[in-house]
């Protein structure tokens, strides 16, 4: 058995304890409590449910987040008795809800994050500051919906998954608009600019057809700024200075606590790669929006940008502990002995024997600064590159990767090289990543 097979196996035990903890927090708040039952109220109010909260009575800015609203309303249909249905099987049907869908948060996080025992525990404890306050302590329809599509949405941008990524977005629309912020890291890809455009605008324009189909389903016109037509809510600079008196106040209420800390923390991270740069443009813009939009004592609106955080913050101190050499360190002029000992070490990390050895984020690292810097020209470089994507699982790009430095190696001259790449190049298209043997350790070939 694989050491990565162990990690998942080791993530799936802590998933399956977790997940019947948050059944019994979440099924405490159903009710809601003496300040507000507004949690109840939204969570019944698409079902059939003889006594339950007109959905006409919601307000206007809930409406349009039909997916969570309409699930909930099934699932309490079927936990009714001819359309009643008593307290208990109410509050078992919040908290399976809930639990349902962190369940799946936390499956797709074993399947496609790299440091899941690390990631999954950490979001439960970000989530679980979502009870800083009783007052606050709301829960509705669509936050775990939308924790769900936001992470994924990143965690195939940053496999190159760029198609599945739209598909993603465009259904999460659905259940809560903010999923539409996402689109913006297809700026931050290896894409050439009119594909990086052609992404990102069929994101926006598809997210901006579903956003005027619902308001018009639910509403029975057009309207954009659902939130606008809401005349409980206050106007947006009283947002605005509300929640920016929250960030510099001393109490339970402030930001910089909210999903165990890390909001704050990835914030002041350095952004060291291009994942990085993408990540904290998304979290900016989401924190932007719930700025003059959201309230931010009410912990539970960051929880969508929980897992993101908590997959940063995982890479950032793994390279800490592999004691990582910082690329914006090391010289901006063309060293070929510099290039090759960082080259060296990169194919180390992405090839070792040993998963021990082995990190794929920092040889991705490494391997694209001395690409960059020689202008993806050296095949040998170029190569590292290759094997540093498929360490990381990223096959899409490891292969178009290796093709370039096969294009590369047959263009200068260099035969082993070009021979050596082409059997990288088959490993990658059956999704295998290449491993050194551990004794002799073979070298990649060299010009």
């Amino acid at each position: 058995m694989t050491n990565a097979i162990k990690t998942k196996l080791a993530a799936a035990l802590i998933a399956l304890s977790l997940c019947p903890v948050w059944f019994l927090f979440s099924r405490a708040v159903a009710a809601g409590d003496q300040h507000s039952t507004q949690t109840p109220a939204v969570f019944s109010a698409d079902s059939h449910l003889v006594e339950h909260y007109d959905y006409d009575k919601l307000p206007v800015v809930f409406k349009p987040r039909v997916g969570g609203l309409w699930i909930a309303g099934r699932l309490l249909d079927a936990f009714s008795d001819g359309g009643r249905i008593t307290a208990t099987a109410f509050r078992n049907a919040f908290g399976a809800y809930n639990a349902g869908w962190l369940f799946l948060i936390f499956v797709m996080l074993i399947c496609l994050a790299d440091n899941p025992v690390f990631v999954i525990p950490f979001v439960f404890a970000g989530m679980c500051c979502s009870f800083n306050s009783p007052g606050i302590a709301t829960f509705y329809a669509w936050d775990l919906p939308a924790m769900f599509f936001f992470t994924l949405s990143c965690l195939l941008w940053e496999r190159g998954k760029y198609i599945w990524m739209l598909a993603v977005i465009l259904l999460g629309t659905v259940f809560k608009e903010t999923i539409a912020v996402t689109a913006l890291a297809f700026f931050f890809t290896r894409l050439g600019w009119k594909r990086r455009l052609v992404f990102f605008g069929v994101a926006f324009c598809g997210c901006f057809l579903i956003k005027l189909w619902i308001s018009y389903a639910v509403l029975g016109h057009v309207q954009i700024f659902t939130q606008d037509l809401n005349a409980e809510t206050p106007d947006k600079f009283f947002i605005l200075k509300s929640n920016l008196t929250h960030v510099f106040s001393l109490s339970w209420g402030n930001p910089l606590l909210a999903n165990a800390g890390s909001l704050a923390l990835v914030l002041c991270l350095p952004m060291r790669t291009l994942i990085d740069r993408g990540i904290k443009c998304v979290i900016g813009a989401f924190l932007i929006g719930q700025l003059f939009a959201g309230n931010f004592p009410e912990f539970r609106i960051f929880m969508e940008v929980l897992p993101v955080s908590a997959l940063y913050l995982s890479r950032t101190v793994q390279n800490w502990n592999t004691g990582n050499v910082k690329p914006n360190k090391l010289p901006a002029t063309q060293n070929e002995p510099c290039f090759t000992a960082v080259n060296d070490f990169a194919w180390f990390l992405a090839t070792s024997h040993q998963a021990t050895n082995r990190n794929g984020a920092l040889a991705i690292e490494l391997a694209e600064y001395v690409c960059e810097q020689t202008h993806y020209r050296e095949a040998i470089l170029v190569g590292t590159l290759a094997a540093a994507y498929a360490e990381a699982g990223r096959f899409k790009e490891a292969i178009s990767t290796a093709q370039k430095a096969c294009d590369l190696a047959a263009k200068s001259g260099q035969a082993e090289l070009l021979k050596r790449n082409q059997e990288l190049l088959r490993l990658y298209r059956a999704h295998k990543a290449y491993r050194e043997a551990a004794e002799p350790a073979h070298k990649q070939a060299t010009q």
